[in-house]
């Protein structure tokens, strides 16, 4: 049976294991740059890098401010902890999750996502949030695994990491 998984074949080794560094980061950001969305491709140099740290079973994290109304409130951080660099494959994988949480965030998609849930459907406080947060990750979670990570057991949404 053949498996399509771009991720995959867009990697010259996909199961290589990256150094912890921005560097390695950068390397496989190339490498998958042609799956990056219109939005991801414009705002890619805004939000600042880290490397190294752990959040549980996460990978990466998209870090922003936003207020209740959708209006941005500050800079925004892209954070990849030790476990995206387990192999190439699964920094790919991070790369692209979070930086398709930056293309929505400046293009303007999720402040009009949290002003809509606050002020159409009048969601407030943790109530908007997780909300909010299913609605982008579940979007984001789709974009990746319909480039390939429908085959990783171990790469869904889930709401216990996320809610407050």
């Amino acid at each position: 049976m053949y498996e399509r998984n771009l991720i995959r074949s867009s990697l010259k080794d996909p199961n290589g294991v990256p150094e912890l560094s921005e560097n390695s980061v950068k390397n496989i950001k190339k490498e998958v740059y042609a799956l990056f969305t219109d939005d991801m491709k414009k705002n890619e140099s805004l939000p600042k890098i880290k490397v190294g740290g752990s959040n549980g079973t996460k990978n990466g994290d998209f870090e922003y401010r936003m207020d209740e109304d959708g209006s941005a409130n500050g800079g925004t951080v892209i954070k990849f902890y030790k476990s995206a660099f387990k192999s190439n494959y699964i920094l790919a994988r991070t790369i692209l999750h979070e930086y398709y949480h930056a293309g929505d965030f400046y293009s303007g998609n999720a402040g009009m996502k949290m002003w809509s849930l606050r002020y159409k459907l009048n969601l407030k406080g943790n109530e908007l949030q997780n909300a909010y947060t299913d609605y982008f990750e579940r979007g984001v979670f789709n974009y990746v695994r319909g480039l390939g990570a429908y085959q990783d057991k171990n790469y869904y949404y889930n709401q216990k990491l996320y809610h407050r």
